[in-house]
């Protein structure tokens, strides 16, 4: 009895993390940099006051900051023989499967404020970004006053990517 309501829970909660959302936020009007899963765990970028980058990384209710060294040396490792391959993978194999995974990603906002800095190519962007605005209803502008700003939200979840790489034959 014990066995069937441990399976029954552990079915459950592999299924609620195939169906979490895997959220990516960039706002640059807020400066917001950040990776979700669900309520679980999130990846920030932040700059310091001392201008160090780094990732601050809350998983549950535990937060770490991480700096990133752009400068550091990690050792090589190693990487053993692999043993003969049974099958042919091809490079093309491999970018149909990464095409297809993320053709699976929805973008659910994205607004976008941007200037060239040259007049004459913002006027020569205006009317095709205009048609895009109009064709995907999404809010992409020119603008001539030198502001340029995106806010974009992608979401996808562990099972809609994997059912996209595994459906490619």
């Amino acid at each position: 009895m014990w066995v069937l309501i441990l399976t029954t829970g552990l079915l459950v909660l592999l299924f609620g993390l195939l169906l979490m959302s895997l959220e990516l936020e960039i706002n640059t009007r807020n400066d917001i940099y950040e990776v979700r899963l669900g309520k679980i765990t999130r990846a920030n970028l932040v700059i310091t006051e001392g201008g160090e980058i780094g990732l601050n990384y809350k998983f549950f209710w535990k937060t770490r900051f991480l700096p990133l060294y752009p400068e550091a040396h990690f050792p090589q490792k190693k990487t053993p023989k692999s043993p003969p391959k049974k099958k042919k993978i091809t490079v093309k194999h491999i970018l149909q499967r990464i095409l297809s995974v993320i053709k699976s990603f929805r973008v659910r906002r994205l607004h976008a404020d941007i200037d060239a800095e040259d007049y004459v190519l913002n006027a020569y962007l205006f009317p095709l970004f205009f048609m895009i605005k109009t064709q995907t209803g999404k809010d992409i502008k020119i603008n001539f006053s030198g502001r340029n700003e995106a806010d974009i939200l992608i979401k996808n979840n562990l099972l809609r990517m994997g059912l996209a790489f595994l459906r490619y034959k």
